[in-house]
Order: C-alpha cells, then structure tokens, then sequence
C-alpha cells in the first residue's frame, strides 16, 4: 500500500509540474486582459475596415486599412492611403460597402487622417495612450495586408524612437501592404498606434505613429482631391543590412544619377543628405543605403545635375 500511495503522489506531483503553467499563463493573461485570438475577431475586427482608393476614371490605385473612432462612421487611417487619389470606397469585414465623403482632419507630415465615411451605427475602437509605452509590451495589429481581408497578427514593442520631433514605434507585430492605416491594440484591446510603414527586407522592421498624433490631429474638411501630398516619407538608413536608422525625408530629391568619386555610378530614386552622409534609395529597392559625402562628387551628382 505504502509503494502505491507512493507511485499516486508521484503522478499527482507530474500532474501539478504539468498544469501549473497552464494555469500561470491562463490566469495571468485573464489577469492582465490579454484578449484571445477568438476575442479579437470578435470585439475589435468588426472595427477595422478596407479602404480603396479610386483614380478619377474609378479604378483601383491603392488600398490600405483604417478602423473606426466614433459611431457616426469617421475612421482613422494614413495619410499616404488616400494621398491622389480621386474618390474612395470603405468596406467592413461583414460587406458593408460606403464611400469616404470628406478628410475631418489631416497632418501630412505625421501621415495620418480622419475621414468621414457614409456608413452609420459603427462599432469603434476605445483610443489608448501613446505616452505610457515601452519596450516588451505586447501588441496587435489588425489590416487588410493587399486587401486579402481582415488579418491578425501579434508581437511586442521593440523600441520607441523619434527622429525630427516625430516618435515612432518599431514592433514586432508584422505589417505588410494593405494594413497601413490599421490600428495596434495594446494587450487591453486599446489603440495605441497606427500602423505606417514595414521594410520588406528586415525581419521585424515594422513601424506605427502613436495614437495620440491622430488625437490632436487639426481640422481641415477637405474633399479627397483636395488633400494635399504628404510633406515626409519613411526612408530607413542600412548598414551590412541591418537597420541603423529611421529618417524622415521632407525635403528628399528626386530620381537622378549619383556620381561616385571611384568611377562607380548609381541610379537612385530619392537622395537626401543627413550631416556628412549622403542617404540613396536605389533604383529597384525600397530601403536607403547610406554613403560618406567624401566618396560622392557630389557637384556633378547635385549641383549642376537636372
């Protein structure tokens, strides 16, 4: 009898090293208000839309993610979303289909929007706070990555920056084309940033605006063909491929030929220069490789180049 309580209170110590990590991980996620994927889908997707954007002659130019603010049918979303085009559709994840009737509120520069949509008794999503961030909390993306429909994805806040007064968050969560403009949750199942740019050649490299930009955006009541182009763009700075730094370009030059000092030449598509270094974004890439201004003639290449 003694070696079967014995053999009984060892399977009920496994049993308890087993469960006791479940347990952990289920109460501590309960705890703290971790929303589960199921919670996801359905407390916050019926919130984030597709948006497409239309030419004048009514094709497709674009499309990207937003999600609503309010239940009169305004949303957020990127600038650079809605940027020339000429009229744009809204569609939910459950087909409901309306137009984007006028831009509320704009800062190019920071690329964020609020449009005001024909749809009504919208579900919105509850705005967190931008300021009480830091590296290692966790994070949910929502969007429409190349309008496949509503997707999840989760990670956490690498690093929380800022470069010419704007602050940007780098997370984990992956975005791809189709989800800017879509919100980032925080583990509360608040907005805490917009989602804004991705490079496709770093694992990782995935950037938002903090909510609390699009929360004091200005208003401008603008129609789609009037608002105005965006004053910066995202431009990341690579070394050896690994990510240095995140620029912002407002006043980056156009396509052109760079003129090395050795002889090499180089096509780029934007160029713009940050103390001694000289940033290209090639010709064919997306990210900018960053040069010494010494190893550039740089009056052939700027100066007296068209």
């Amino acid at each position: 009898m003694k070696a079967v309580r014995k053999d009984l209170s060892m399977a009920a110590w496994i049993q308890w090293v087993i469960l006791i990590p479940i347990y952990v991980f289920f109460f501590f996620n309960v705890a703290h208000g971790y929303p589960t994927h199921a919670q996801v889908i359905a407390e916050f997707l019926p919130s984030v839309v597709t948006i497409v954007a239309l030419d004048v002659n009514g094709n497709p130019r674009s499309s990207g993610s937003g999600f609503f603010l309010n239940a009169s049918g305004d949303i957020g979303t990127s600038h650079h979303v809605l940027e020339g085009c000429a009229r744009a559709r809204v569609i939910t994840p459950g087909g409901e289909r309306g137009t984007i009737l006028e831009i509320v509120k704009s800062d190019p520069r920071v690329d964020l929007v609020v449009a005001r949509t024909s749809l009504r008794n919208t579900q919105p999503l509850g705005l967190g706070d931008g300021e009480r961030l830091a590296p290692g909390d966790q994070v949910i993306c929502l969007g429409n990555p190349a309008g496949s429909g509503a997707t999840v994805t989760r990670g956490v806040i690498h690093s929380i920056s800022e470069t010419e007064g704007i602050r940007l968050i780098q997370i984990s969560a992956a975005v791809s084309a189709g989800s800017s403009g879509g919100p980032v949750l925080n583990a509360e199942g608040k907005v805490i940033g917009v989602a804004v740019a991705f490079l496709s050649q770093g694992k990782d490299l995935n950037f938002a605006i903090p909510i609390d930009y699009l929360k004091t955006l200005k208003s401008v009541n603008l129609t789609l063909e009037e608002l105005p182009p965006a004053t910066t763009r995202f431009e990341a700075a690579l070394s050896d491929g690994e990510l240095t730094e995140l620029f912002l370009t407002p006043k980056a030059r156009g396509p052109g030929t760079v003129y090395f000092r050795n002889g090499r030449t180089l096509l780029c598509d934007r160029a713009w220069k940050d103390r001694n270094t000289i940033f290209l974004v090639v010709h064919g890439k997306d990210v900018a490789i960053g040069y010494e201004e010494s190893m550039i003639d740089m009056e052939r290449s700027f100066v007296t180049s068209p």
